[in-house]
This record gives structure tokens, sequence and C-alpha cells, in this order.
């Protein structure tokens, strides 16, 4: 009984530490989250909600030395949480009301630079929609971000769980400029 008990309380706590350090990657508290690092807590342990990581957290909230402190010590960029999301998904969707994340275009696109430096999976694809990170930077008319994900090898011709491409969502919104850049990198109907 009292190992089962140390056990669960062991458990419990390093819950705690972990969610210590994802509300510490959010608000850019970098001071905190090196004093969790150095504690040697799981840097890629996740919330039981959603499974969202410090790494996810921190690149939600636009938190950009937090980021790059997070992968310097190791953290995996290509974990998902429970929507089979990586942190790129962050930077390359808009949120639920068709607005971007960030205010700073400069800090999204140093975001997935910074992402795409270290080894993201650009062609990873959502649970139930299996949507990529172009196909939200296309439907979005992000030239820069396709630009920077087909330079990183996304594949162009990906579909999701309709059957759809990334030119099919750029040309949907009339997005002329990435629909030719994606016609451009091999991208068909």
């Amino acid at each position: 009984m009292k190992k089962t008990t140390l056990i669960i309380l062991t458990i419990f706590l390093i819950s705690c530490k972990g969610m210590e350090l994802r509300e510490a990657a959010g608000k850019g508290d970098t001071t905190a989250v090196k004093k969790l690092l150095n504690e040697n807590i799981n840097i890629n342990s996740s919330s039981l909600l959603n499974a969202d990581t410090a790494l996810m957290e921190a690149t939600k909230y636009g938190q950009i030395e937090v980021v790059k402190l997070l992968l310097d010590n190791k953290a995996d960029v290509n974990q998902v949480n429970g929507y089979n999301a990586n942190a790129l998904f962050y930077v390359a969707a808009l949120d639920e009301n068709g607005k971007r994340f960030y205010d700073s275009k400069n800090t999204e696109i140093e975001l997935f630079k910074i992402l795409i430096k270290a080894g993201v999976n650009v062609n990873n694809q959502l649970k139930v929609s299996n949507s990529t990170a172009l196909m939200s930077a296309a439907f979005s008319g992000d030239l820069e971000k396709v630009k920077l994900l087909v330079d990183a090898k996304a594949d162009v011709n990906l579909k999701d769980k309709d059957q759809q491409t990334a030119l099919f969502y750029a040309k949907k919104q009339n997005h002329v400029n990435v629909v030719n850049f994606l016609k451009k990198a091999g991208a068909t109907e």
C-alpha cells in the first residue's frame, strides 16, 4: 500500500512539474524554464487535456527565445498532441475566427524557420482532417510560408480526408500568387 501511494505521489509531482514547464514556456518565462530544465524534468511531457508540450505552448504564444531554449535542450520537434499536430501547426494555422495567432508576421516567419531548421515534419497530417501545414498556409494565402514549406520538402500533392490538396485550398480562396507558385512547384489538380 505504501509503495502504491508513493508511486501515485511521484507521478502527481512529475505531472505538476510538467504543467509548470508548459505554463512557463507559454508565458515566455525563460528563467523558470531554465530552472525547471535543471531539475531534469521531462522536456517532452504533455498535458492530460490535449497532450500539448512545452514546445507547443511556446510556439502557440510566439515565445521565440523559449522555443530556441527548448530545442537546444532536445525538445522533440516532431512530438504530436492528441490531434496529431506538431508545433508547426500552431504557426501555420489560423485561429477559430480565421485570424493569425500572432500580431507580428515576423514572429510567425521566424518560428517557421526555427522549427524547419530543427527538422519538424512538414508533411505531418492532423488526425481527423489529414490536413497539413502547407494546406493551412495555402488556405490563408501566405505565400512566404508556402515557399518555406515547399523549400523544406513539403509534399505539394498530399491529400486530406476529402482528397483535396494545398492547391485546391489556395484556388478556393482565390490566392492567385499561391496557386501559381504551387503549380510551378509541381502541384497538380
